[in-house]
């Protein structure tokens, strides 16, 4: 007898995951990869920012400051040579 799982998903997170599948679909080739947080301070730091000033957080061309060196050592670890 096999046992059907119920996956609990935040609704939030759930119109996230439908947008990147409806996006994904439009796209000739796509993968998806796993990055832990060490390789990617970058996009942590933005999350844990947002989420700490309790509002959007948007920019044009030139990101806040707090993320140039951040992206230059996301950029160091991701290359390899």
């Amino acid at each position: 007898m096999m046992l059907k799982k119920e996956i609990v998903v935040d609704f939030s997170i759930e119109c996230i995951l439908d947008d990147i599948e409806v996006l994904a679909q439009k796209l000739r080739s796509v993968s998806f990869a796993f990055v832990p947080r060490e390789g990617n301070r970058a996009a942590h730091s933005v999350a844990k920012y947002v989420f700490k000033e309790g509002r959007s957080f948007s920019w044009d061309c030139i990101g806040p400051e707090f993320l140039f060196n951040l992206l230059a050592k996301d950029v160091n670890l991701s290359i390899r040579l």
